[in-house]
Protein backbone atom coordinates (compact mmCIF):
# COMPACT_ATOMS: atom_id res chain seq x y z
CA UNK A 1 0.00 0.00 0.00
CA UNK A 2 1.36 3.25 -0.68
CA UNK A 3 1.78 6.00 1.37
CA UNK A 4 -1.00 8.76 1.77
CA UNK A 5 0.19 11.80 0.22
CA UNK A 6 1.64 14.82 2.85
CA UNK A 7 -0.71 17.59 2.93
CA UNK A 8 0.43 21.07 4.22
CA UNK A 9 -2.04 22.74 6.01
CA UNK A 10 -1.39 25.87 6.25
CA UNK A 11 -2.62 29.21 8.44
CA UNK A 12 -1.97 31.30 5.91
CA UNK A 13 0.18 31.17 2.17
CA UNK A 14 3.65 31.66 3.04
CA UNK A 15 4.90 35.30 2.94
CA UNK A 16 8.33 37.17 1.69
CA UNK A 17 9.12 39.53 4.70
CA UNK A 18 11.86 40.68 7.76
CA UNK A 19 12.73 38.35 10.20
CA UNK A 20 11.53 40.38 13.23
CA UNK A 21 13.31 38.66 16.12
CA UNK A 22 16.07 37.13 17.79
CA UNK A 23 19.83 36.38 16.05
CA UNK A 24 18.76 36.73 12.60
CA UNK A 25 16.93 40.25 13.03
CA UNK A 26 16.74 41.96 9.94
CA UNK A 27 17.12 39.00 7.29
CA UNK A 28 14.80 38.87 4.29
CA UNK A 29 12.90 35.88 5.09
CA UNK A 30 10.30 33.82 3.44
CA UNK A 31 7.85 32.81 6.02
CA UNK A 32 5.67 29.23 6.02
CA UNK A 33 2.71 29.69 8.75
CA UNK A 34 1.80 26.12 9.36
CA UNK A 35 -1.74 25.35 11.06
CA UNK A 36 -2.55 23.88 14.54
CA UNK A 37 -0.72 24.14 18.18
CA UNK A 38 -0.63 21.71 21.28
CA UNK A 39 -0.85 24.52 23.60
CA UNK A 40 -3.70 27.06 24.12
CA UNK A 41 -2.43 30.02 25.86
CA UNK A 42 -5.42 31.59 26.42
CA UNK A 43 -3.82 33.47 29.48
CA UNK A 44 -2.26 36.04 27.13
CA UNK A 45 -3.31 39.13 28.41
CA UNK A 46 -5.39 38.44 31.41
CA UNK A 47 -5.44 40.40 34.24
CA UNK A 48 -4.18 37.37 35.89
CA UNK A 49 -3.33 34.72 33.70
CA UNK A 50 -2.75 31.81 36.21
CA UNK A 51 -6.01 32.21 37.27
CA UNK A 52 -8.54 30.68 34.49
CA UNK A 53 -12.39 32.14 36.12
CA UNK A 54 -11.17 35.55 35.64
CA UNK A 55 -10.53 35.47 32.11
CA UNK A 56 -11.70 37.12 29.86
CA UNK A 57 -13.00 35.61 26.60
CA UNK A 58 -13.69 37.29 22.97
CA UNK A 59 -16.40 37.09 20.78
CA UNK A 60 -14.81 34.69 17.98
CA UNK A 61 -14.02 36.87 14.53
CA UNK A 62 -16.57 35.86 11.72
CA UNK A 63 -13.98 36.41 8.96
CA UNK A 64 -13.73 35.75 5.77
CA UNK A 65 -10.21 36.40 5.24
CA UNK A 66 -6.85 37.19 6.77
CA UNK A 67 -6.88 40.80 6.20
CA UNK A 68 -9.87 41.48 8.20
CA UNK A 69 -8.50 39.57 11.18
CA UNK A 70 -7.70 41.67 14.43
CA UNK A 71 -5.13 40.91 16.79
CA UNK A 72 -6.92 39.50 19.71
CA UNK A 73 -6.29 42.03 23.27
CA UNK A 74 -6.51 38.24 25.02
CA UNK A 75 -5.07 34.89 24.56
CA UNK A 76 -2.66 34.14 21.28
CA UNK A 77 -2.01 36.90 18.72
CA UNK A 78 -1.82 34.37 15.81
CA UNK A 79 -5.63 32.41 17.12
CA UNK A 80 -6.35 32.49 13.49
CA UNK A 81 -3.11 29.31 13.13
CA UNK A 82 -4.80 27.40 15.47
CA UNK A 83 -8.33 27.71 16.80
CA UNK A 84 -10.82 25.84 14.74
CA UNK A 85 -13.24 28.83 13.84
CA UNK A 86 -10.24 29.90 11.62
CA UNK A 87 -10.02 26.60 9.71
CA UNK A 88 -12.15 27.42 7.09
CA UNK A 89 -9.54 30.23 6.18
CA UNK A 90 -6.74 27.34 6.23
CA UNK A 91 -4.78 26.33 3.35
CA UNK A 92 -4.64 22.47 2.14
CA UNK A 93 -1.23 21.63 -0.35
CA UNK A 94 0.23 19.02 -1.94
CA UNK A 95 3.95 19.09 -1.66
CA UNK A 96 4.25 19.78 -5.11
CA UNK A 97 1.31 22.66 -4.84
CA UNK A 98 4.17 24.07 -1.59
CA UNK A 99 7.24 23.99 -3.38
CA UNK A 100 5.74 26.03 -6.13
CA UNK A 101 4.38 28.79 -3.38
CA UNK A 102 7.77 28.84 -1.77
CA UNK A 103 9.75 29.51 -5.09
CA UNK A 104 6.85 32.11 -6.58
CA UNK A 105 7.61 34.30 -3.61
CA UNK A 106 11.61 34.50 -3.91
CA UNK A 107 11.14 34.69 -7.48
CA UNK A 108 12.41 31.09 -8.43
CA UNK A 109 15.58 30.96 -6.03
CA UNK A 110 16.38 31.74 -2.77
CA UNK A 111 19.99 32.65 -3.88
CA UNK A 112 19.60 36.81 -3.73
CA UNK A 113 22.62 39.38 -3.79
CA UNK A 114 25.57 38.16 -2.11
CA UNK A 115 23.08 36.35 0.49
CA UNK A 116 20.38 33.95 0.07
CA UNK A 117 16.78 34.19 1.32
CA UNK A 118 16.08 32.90 4.56
CA UNK A 119 13.36 30.48 5.52
CA UNK A 120 11.27 30.76 8.91
CA UNK A 121 8.97 27.94 9.81
CA UNK A 122 6.28 29.14 12.08
CA UNK A 123 2.72 28.06 13.32
CA UNK A 124 0.95 27.35 15.37
CA UNK A 125 3.28 24.70 16.56
CA UNK A 126 5.20 23.58 13.17
CA UNK A 127 7.17 20.33 14.83
CA UNK A 128 3.72 18.89 14.44
CA UNK A 129 4.46 18.76 10.61
CA UNK A 130 7.93 17.62 10.55
CA UNK A 131 7.62 14.98 7.78
CA UNK A 132 5.92 17.41 5.97
CA UNK A 133 8.93 20.36 6.41
CA UNK A 134 11.71 17.24 6.14
CA UNK A 135 9.82 16.73 2.55
CA UNK A 136 9.92 20.68 1.92
CA UNK A 137 13.17 21.27 2.90
CA UNK A 138 14.57 18.49 1.06
CA UNK A 139 13.15 19.83 -2.46
CA UNK A 140 13.84 23.53 -1.56
CA UNK A 141 17.74 22.62 -0.72
CA UNK A 142 17.98 22.38 -5.08
CA UNK A 143 16.86 25.98 -5.25
CA UNK A 144 19.66 27.85 -3.14
CA UNK A 145 17.91 27.75 0.02
CA UNK A 146 20.78 27.39 2.81
CA UNK A 147 19.28 29.00 6.27
CA UNK A 148 16.24 27.66 7.96
CA UNK A 149 15.03 28.88 11.23
CA UNK A 150 11.81 26.99 13.02
CA UNK A 151 9.92 28.59 15.53
CA UNK A 152 8.59 26.61 17.95
CA UNK A 153 7.23 25.82 21.68
CA UNK A 154 9.91 23.41 22.50
CA UNK A 155 7.89 20.93 23.46
CA UNK A 156 8.40 18.34 20.97
CA UNK A 157 11.32 16.13 20.08
CA UNK A 158 13.01 16.21 16.55
CA UNK A 159 13.02 13.46 14.69
CA UNK A 160 15.67 11.65 12.82
CA UNK A 161 14.94 12.98 9.29
CA UNK A 162 15.26 16.19 10.40
CA UNK A 163 17.99 15.83 12.25
CA UNK A 164 19.52 14.94 9.08
CA UNK A 165 19.12 17.63 7.15
CA UNK A 166 21.49 19.27 9.43
CA UNK A 167 24.18 18.13 6.98
CA UNK A 168 22.51 19.78 4.18
CA UNK A 169 21.14 23.10 5.46
CA UNK A 170 21.85 25.14 8.68
CA UNK A 171 18.93 24.35 10.97
CA UNK A 172 18.43 27.19 13.33
CA UNK A 173 15.92 26.42 16.59
CA UNK A 174 14.01 29.58 17.76
CA UNK A 175 12.51 28.42 21.03
CA UNK A 176 10.08 30.03 22.89
CA UNK A 177 8.67 28.36 25.81
CA UNK A 178 5.39 29.63 27.47
CA UNK A 179 5.41 31.03 30.52
CA UNK A 180 3.18 29.58 33.50
CA UNK A 181 2.34 33.69 34.48
CA UNK A 182 1.85 35.21 31.26
CA UNK A 183 0.04 32.02 29.00
CA UNK A 184 -1.60 29.93 31.90
CA UNK A 185 0.17 26.94 30.51
CA UNK A 186 0.85 25.24 33.22
CA UNK A 187 4.85 24.49 32.90
CA UNK A 188 4.74 21.06 33.41
CA UNK A 189 2.70 21.09 30.03
CA UNK A 190 4.53 23.64 27.95
CA UNK A 191 8.48 23.22 29.68
CA UNK A 192 10.13 20.15 28.74
CA UNK A 193 13.74 20.13 29.52
CA UNK A 194 14.72 16.98 28.19
CA UNK A 195 13.13 18.21 24.94
CA UNK A 196 15.04 21.54 25.14
CA UNK A 197 18.54 19.98 26.08
CA UNK A 198 18.46 17.22 23.76
CA UNK A 199 17.49 20.04 20.83
CA UNK A 200 20.14 22.08 22.22
CA UNK A 201 22.89 19.24 21.31
CA UNK A 202 21.67 18.42 17.76
CA UNK A 203 20.75 21.95 16.27
CA UNK A 204 21.90 25.49 17.16
CA UNK A 205 19.63 27.78 18.40
CA UNK A 206 18.54 30.43 20.98
CA UNK A 207 15.67 30.66 23.52
CA UNK A 208 13.56 33.87 23.50
CA UNK A 209 11.37 35.02 26.13
CA UNK A 210 8.80 37.98 25.98
CA UNK A 211 8.85 40.12 29.04
CA UNK A 212 7.35 43.28 30.48
CA UNK A 213 8.23 44.97 33.96
CA UNK A 214 6.92 42.25 36.17
CA UNK A 215 9.30 41.14 38.40
CA UNK A 216 7.34 37.62 38.10
CA UNK A 217 7.79 37.29 34.69
CA UNK A 218 11.70 37.69 34.98
CA UNK A 219 11.70 35.14 38.32
CA UNK A 220 10.03 32.23 35.84
CA UNK A 221 12.64 33.15 33.34
CA UNK A 222 15.67 32.79 35.57
CA UNK A 223 13.83 29.99 37.55
CA UNK A 224 13.18 28.05 34.07
CA UNK A 225 16.84 28.84 32.44
CA UNK A 226 18.21 27.53 35.85
CA UNK A 227 17.16 24.02 35.12
CA UNK A 228 18.72 23.26 31.61
CA UNK A 229 21.91 22.80 30.18
CA UNK A 230 20.62 24.69 26.88
CA UNK A 231 21.32 28.09 29.16
CA UNK A 232 25.50 27.01 28.32
CA UNK A 233 24.89 26.32 24.77
CA UNK A 234 21.88 28.84 23.64
CA UNK A 235 21.71 32.47 24.31
CA UNK A 236 18.82 33.98 26.31
CA UNK A 237 16.95 36.52 24.75
CA UNK A 238 14.56 39.07 25.88
CA UNK A 239 11.45 40.54 23.54
CA UNK A 240 9.67 43.39 25.03
CA UNK A 241 6.03 42.41 25.19
CA UNK A 242 3.96 44.80 22.93
CA UNK A 243 1.31 43.99 20.80
CA UNK A 244 1.37 47.57 19.19
CA UNK A 245 3.62 50.30 18.95
CA UNK A 246 2.10 52.36 21.98
CA UNK A 247 2.75 49.27 24.61
CA UNK A 248 6.54 48.32 22.57
CA UNK A 249 7.77 51.89 23.30
CA UNK A 250 6.18 51.68 26.74
CA UNK A 251 8.53 48.40 27.95
CA UNK A 252 11.01 48.48 25.57
CA UNK A 253 14.13 50.50 27.16
CA UNK A 254 13.38 49.22 30.87
CA UNK A 255 13.29 45.82 29.57
CA UNK A 256 16.97 46.30 27.98
CA UNK A 257 18.44 47.67 30.74
CA UNK A 258 17.03 44.94 32.55
CA UNK A 259 18.69 42.28 30.02
CA UNK A 260 21.90 44.28 30.82
CA UNK A 261 21.52 43.21 34.46
CA UNK A 262 20.35 40.32 34.29
CA UNK A 263 23.22 39.31 31.30
CA UNK A 264 20.44 38.85 28.40
CA UNK A 265 20.55 39.40 25.21
CA UNK A 266 17.94 42.11 24.12
CA UNK A 267 16.05 41.14 21.22
CA UNK A 268 14.11 44.21 19.24
CA UNK A 269 10.38 42.80 17.69
CA UNK A 270 11.25 44.96 14.54
CA UNK A 271 8.13 43.66 12.76
CA UNK A 272 6.12 45.73 15.23
CA UNK A 273 7.94 48.95 14.36
CA UNK A 274 7.66 47.95 10.96
CA UNK A 275 4.44 46.76 10.44
CA UNK A 276 2.39 46.93 13.14
CA UNK A 277 1.83 43.62 13.58
CA UNK A 278 -0.41 42.91 11.33
CA UNK A 279 -1.53 39.47 10.12
CA UNK A 280 1.68 38.58 7.76
CA UNK A 281 4.28 39.46 9.58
Amino acid sequence: MEDKPLEFVMAQECFYSIQGEGRYVGCPSLFIRFAVCNLDCRGFGQLNPKDPSTWVTEPAQHINSLEEYQTPKYGCDTSYAKDKEYCHLWKHYTLAQMVTQCLDKVGGSFKRGPNSIHLVITGGEPMLHQKQIVALLQQLKHYGLKDVTIETNGTIMPSEELEDLRYDLSIYMSISPKLYCCSGVPNEKAFKPDVLNYTSLVFPGQLKFVCGKQEEVWDEVKRLVSQLDTSKRYPVMIMPVGSDLEQMNDNATWVAERCMKEGYQFSPRLHIYLWANSYNT
